[in-house]
C-alpha cells in the first residue's frame, strides 16, 4: 500500500504565513494611525477673547429663539389606544399615555392585554 494522503498536513504550515501576509499591512496601518479623537498640535484652534464672547452670545440668542419657537407645552394628556382582532379568536387591546404632573413633571403609562387560541391550525 502506498502512503496515506497527507495534503491537509502540508497546507497547515502555510496558513500562518498566509495570515501574516494578509494581516501585516492592516496591523502596520493601525499602529501608525493616531487614536480617534486624539488632537494633534495642528488640530487645535484657539479663539480670541472677543471671538469667544461672540460665540457665547450667538449660542444664547439661538437657545432663546428656539425656546420661543417651541412655545410652552400644552400640559394636556396625550396618548394612543389600539385594538387587534385576528384569526382563531385572537384579540388584544393596548394603550399608552403621557400625563402631566404639576408644572414641570410628567408620567408615562402603558398597558397591553391579549388572548389567543394557540391551538389554531390551518386546514
Amino acid at each position: 500500500m502506498g502512503r496515506p494522503y497527507s495534503g491537509a498536513m502540508t497546507s497547515r504550515p502555510f496558513m500562518p504565513i498566509l495570515l501574516s501576509l494578509l494581516a501585516g499591512p492592516a496591523l502596520a496601518q493601525m499602529q501608525a494611525a493616531p487614536a480617534p479623537g486624539a488632537a494633534t498640535q495642528a488640530d487645535v484652534v484657539r479663539l480670541s477673547p472677543q471671538e469667544r464672547e461672540a460665540a457665547i452670545e450667538q449660542g444664547a440668542a439661538r437657545a432663546a429663539r428656539d425656546a420661543e419657537l417651541a412655545g410652552a407645552p400644552d400640559r394636556k394628556i396625550h396618548g394612543e389606544l389600539g385594538v387587534e382582532i385576528g384569526t382563531g379568536g385572537t384579540r388584544a387591546a393596548y394603550g399608552s399615555a403621557i400625563v402631566p404632573l404639576g408644572d414641570t413633571g410628567m408620567a408615562a403609562v402603558a398597558f397591553e392585554t391579549d388572548r389567543s387560541n394557540y391551538r389554531f391550525r390551518r386546514r
